[in-house]
């Protein structure tokens, strides 16, 4: 997605952008711009911010595990639920049943 927005960005432009951005996420376009060829993105064109976030969560109990992963969408100080997946895991070390005869 980083590389088909910017004008003149090149491949590995945008890999460099990836990578300073697993560091520490750019708080403003100046921050990424000055990774970048001064031409690379047209004013207006780009931007950081985001509404849409991951969550993730783990419950552990006994041998059980539950996890889900969620996409929330947050609209000003309200956050919704976009979509939810859920599923229970046997954990590795749990002790197996025997199988039926």
């Amino acid at each position: 997605m980083i590389y088909a927005v910017g004008s003149t960005l090149g491949m590995a432009d945008a890999k460099r952008l990836v990578a300073a951005r697993e560091g520490q996420h750019f708080r403003a376009v100046v921050d990424a711009a000055k990774l970048v060829p001064a031409d690379a993105f047209a004013a207006g064109t780009v931007d950081f911010r985001s509404r849409f976030f991951e969550v993730r969560g783990r419950l552990r109990m006994n041998d059980v595990v539950i996890e889900e992963r969620s996409l929330v969408q947050r609209e000003g100080g309200t956050v919704r639920t976009v979509q939810r997946e859920h599923g229970g895991f046997q954990s590795a070390s749990a002790p197996q049943a025997p199988p039926p005869r």
